[in-house]
């Protein structure tokens, strides 16, 4: 074996890596995507607080397996992006990790209500308040990355057209990034 093969082995192991992630990937996004079709077309999904919070619950996870996706490929490729690119992925995977849990506590939440209050149930559970929990929801998982965010612009002296490898680590690497995660 001379030198010109190894990296072509490499080349076919990181292909069939890739390939191998990427593939169920695309399914599970296929699938989630047939579903939030099939929930968008019928107006009695969009009218009912368990179908709307099962929608976001599918479009939030699939923009979670996106992103998430997206940046197994570059950490596995090794591509170098924009710093500012890559903070503002990551911070976008990291609310999206944080989301589906929130959302399957209000899920649970309106089933509580639905259980213990049948009667009242349709005037506490309206898709108005359902909407507005999902802004509450967001907000809440937002408010980490926004803290990041707002401690990445003003206490880093990196430039932001910089590239680099796309890794959290990397691109946190301020101490007081390890206390807020704690």
């Amino acid at each position: 074996m001379n030198d010109t093969e190894v990296p072509s082995m490499v080349q076919v192991h990181l292909s069939i890596r890739v390939l191998l992630t990427v593939l169920p990937s695309l399914i599970f996004l296929f699938i989630n995507s047939i579903m939030l079709f099939a929930l968008v077309r019928k107006p009695l999904f969009l009218e009912s607080p368990r179908y709307i919070l099962f929608g976001h619950l599918l479009l939030s996870d699939s923009l979670q397996l996106l992103l998430t996706m997206l940046l197994y490929i570059f950490a596995l490729t090794m591509v170098r992006i924009i710093t500012c690119i890559c903070v503002i992925i990551t911070q976008l995977a990291a609310i999206t990790v944080k989301m589906s849990p929130i959302n399957l506590a209000v899920m649970s939440l309106e089933r509580y209500v639905a259980i213990c209050f049948p009667l009242r149930h349709a005037t506490i559970a309206t898709s108005k308040v359902m909407r507005v929990a999902i802004a509450v929801m967001w907000t809440m998982a937002s408010v980490d990355s926004f803290a990041q965010l707002f401690l990445f612009f003003s206490l880093s002296n990196r430039s932001l057209a910089a590239q680099q490898i796309c890794k959290k680590r990397s691109v946190f690497q301020l101490p007081v990034y390890v206390i807020l995660n704690r």
